[in-house]
């Protein structure tokens, strides 16, 4: 794609073919930062589908009862011990 020969994507068309923008934001998240994006509706597609299995499982989360604490503790070990392991 390129703006010159008038093949580009704007936020505002991708919504008007029912895309949210965030589906968009987890594909470019989801490639290496040194490689060209290549960008085909098939990937978006799979992006929104990770998109929606990433909002089922933070949505089921809340739901369990299970909360994320910063306080909580890392692979069994307290916050204070955590925090003497890591220095």
């Amino acid at each position: 794609m390129s703006k010159s020969k008038g093949e580009f994507l704007t936020v505002s068309l991708l919504k008007s073919k029912g895309y949210d923008p965030r589906v968009y934001r987890l594909y470019c998240l989801q490639s290496h930062y040194r490689k060209p994006l290549e960008f085909s509706f098939e990937a978006l597609d799979n992006a929104g589908a990770a998109f929606e299995k990433l909002t089922k499982r933070i949505g089921s989360l809340s739901k369990d009862g299970a909360q994320w604490s910063r306080r909580s503790s890392m692979h069994g070990r307290p916050a204070s011990r955590r925090c003497s392991a890591m220095t």
